[in-house]
């Protein structure tokens, strides 16, 4: 859990990018999520739309399923959040 956490932070040191999204299998038949942003993007919005919380620039959840389906909820949520059509992978 805290790996992906730095890992997350540490995707933000690319250039141009603003938000960032680890995923883990938690070991609970789970995928975990940890969001990070420097504030443009205010990932806890994202993250509520998929049952989760925290801050606008770090926030996280937890969603059912494998890999595949936790990174199109992702994307689903962030297309909502930031009124775009679906974006894909």
């Amino acid at each position: 859990r805290i790996v992906a956490s730095q890992a997350a932070d540490d995707l933000l040191n690319i250039e141009n990018v603003h938000a960032a999204f680890t995923l883990f299998e938690d070991g609970f038949g789970a995928i975990s999520v940890s969001a990070r942003s420097y504030g443009v993007i205010n990932v806890q919005l994202i993250m509520e739309k998929l049952g989760g919380g925290g801050h606008a620039r770090a926030a996280g959840c937890a969603v059912s399923g494998d890999t595949a389906a936790a990174k199109a909820a992702i994307l689903s949520a962030i297309s909502a959040v930031m009124g775009w059509s679906e974006v894909e992978a």
